[in-house]
């Protein structure tokens, strides 16, 4: 199937997130390109997409496999009024929303949220499964 950018931004209904939407077949990271557009002043809520990266990185650089066609590789540009500290908490926050999205839209499939490199979690409906 192939991607496609507006049919995407049609479901970011939200006034900051998603307004400018930057599609890639591939990156070396996702994360490297929303800082390049972040320091050129891509507006706050620019979503970097790319199908696979060959150098993708979470948490203290750690790099993982991102093949294409299989996940999402998605980074978003924000400039939050908060410290650095307070500012890891974003990617629980984030993996907390697409679990409240996928209960309310009553999806039977597992969603694994990684917010870094360093762990992962399962959230599952039904049987509630944290890990």
């Amino acid at each position: 199937m192939e991607f496609n950018v507006e049919e995407l931004r049609a479901y970011f209904l939200t006034r900051i997130i998603g307004r400018r939407i930057e599609y890639y077949e591939e990156l070396e990271s996702t994360n490297t390109e929303a800082l390049r557009l972040a320091l050129e002043n891509a507006p706050e809520g620019t979503v970097v997409i790319a199908d696979a990266q060959s150098e993708g990185r979470g948490r203290l650089d750690r790099i993982w496999e991102s093949p294409p066609s299989l996940n999402l590789y998605l980074s978003v540009v924000l400039r939050p009024d908060i410290t650095a500290a307070a500012s890891s908490i974003i990617p629980l926050m984030v993996g907390i929303m697409m679990f409240i999205h996928r209960q309310y839209t009553h999806s039977t499939k597992e969603l694994e949220v990684r917010p870094d490199g360093e762990f992962e979690f399962t959230l599952k409906r039904g049987w509630n499964r944290f890990s």
